[in-house]
């Protein structure tokens, strides 16, 4: 196995290879806002996703109840006697 070279190793140190990541000060004041605005963003579309899923659900219940209860098919208390351009429109 091969010995690593020592002037190698001290010239990589010197060019920082192996130093830490250093932010610039105008990084670091732009890190929190950007977060900030990051995570809204994140809470923004989430909510939208759930509001989607909501209606998704309201819409497959609302086709079950219309089966189950017969509405729109002249059954029960939806299927009363009004025509077909609906209430208090003139002919």
């Amino acid at each position: 196995m091969a010995v690593p070279d020592q002037g190698n190793l001290s010239r990589r140190r010197s060019r920082g290879c192996e130093a830490p990541v250093r932010f610039s000060g105008a990084l670091k004041v732009l890190l929190i806002p950007i977060a900030i605005v990051a995570f809204i963003v994140f809470l923004i579309v989430l909510g939208a996703i759930g509001l989607g899923v909501a209606f998704v659900i309201l819409a497959v219940l609302g086709k079950l109840w219309r089966l189950i209860s017969g509405a729109g098919r002249g059954v029960g208390r939806a299927g009363r006697a009004v025509s077909r351009r609906g209430r208090r429109q003139q002919t």
